[in-house]
């Protein structure tokens, strides 16, 4: 799922100006709740620009996001598992079967 999936209210929100800061926090709550911390703090992200350029195209005084920096559980991000040089042969066969095990 990306940024662009997420909405605020459905493909036509309230004018930027009435956003506030609470109403902003509870709609990237929604994501964050589901596990999905990385996506959550890129959405504020996005609505962080958005806010600037509302500000700077007299769209809106000021934004709401900055207003929540920290608001969010930090992401904390787990690295992958390698794969050792003897499991090679077995993660290329199964890479090769996964065409039968995705089709069903």
């Amino acid at each position: 799922m990306s940024v662009g999936d997420q909405s605020l209210s459905g493909s036509r929100g309230p004018p930027i100006a009435e956003i506030s800061a609470p109403e902003l926090l509870a709609a990237v709550r929604k994501v964050e709740h589901r596990g999905a911390y990385d996506l959550a703090h890129r959405i504020l992200q996005v609505a962080s620009q958005v806010f600037r350029y509302g500000v700077a195209t007299a769209r809106c005084e000021r934004g709401s996001a900055p207003d929540l920096r920290g608001a969010l559980t930090p992401h904390k991000g787990k690295n992958q598992a390698a794969v050792k040089p003897d499991e090679i042969p077995k993660v290329l066969e199964a890479i090769g079967t996964y065409a039968q095990i995705g089709d069903r």
